[in-house]
């Protein structure tokens, strides 16, 4: 299953030829290693320039952190790891992760 995304309630905005979305993101039910594919008429848009890196939480075992690939049109999802050899950073999340309980709310730019 792909990532979801839901408009949020008065999500659109303009301010000048850039238009705003608010949107929900739910991760997919299989992680694709190098991310899910995110193009810009999923969130009502013909270009993508800006989305919010978003943490997105589930109800019982965390968070992860969501961030968009612009070249590849592709949102990558990152957790933290504290084994010694990372030295507490941000991994990408292992393919067929299933984080479809995972939800956050983030802001996506473009025209």
């Amino acid at each position: 299953m792909p990532v979801t995304i839901a408009q949020a309630a008065r999500s659109k905005d303009t301010a000048g030829i850039r238009q705003r979305r608010l949107v929900d993101i739910t991760g997919p039910g299989s992680y694709t290693p190098g991310g899910e594919a995110l193009p810009a008429n999923q969130v009502a848009l013909g270009q993508i320039e800006y989305l919010t890196p978003v943490v997105c939480r589930n109800a019982t075992t965390g968070m992860v952190m969501a961030m968009y690939d612009y070249v590849n049109q592709k949102l990558q999802y990152f957790w933290f790891d504290a084994t010694a050899a990372t030295a507490h950073a941000l991994v990408e999340v292992a393919g067929t992760t299933n984080l479809s309980a995972y939800v956050g709310r983030t802001e996506v730019i473009g025209k």
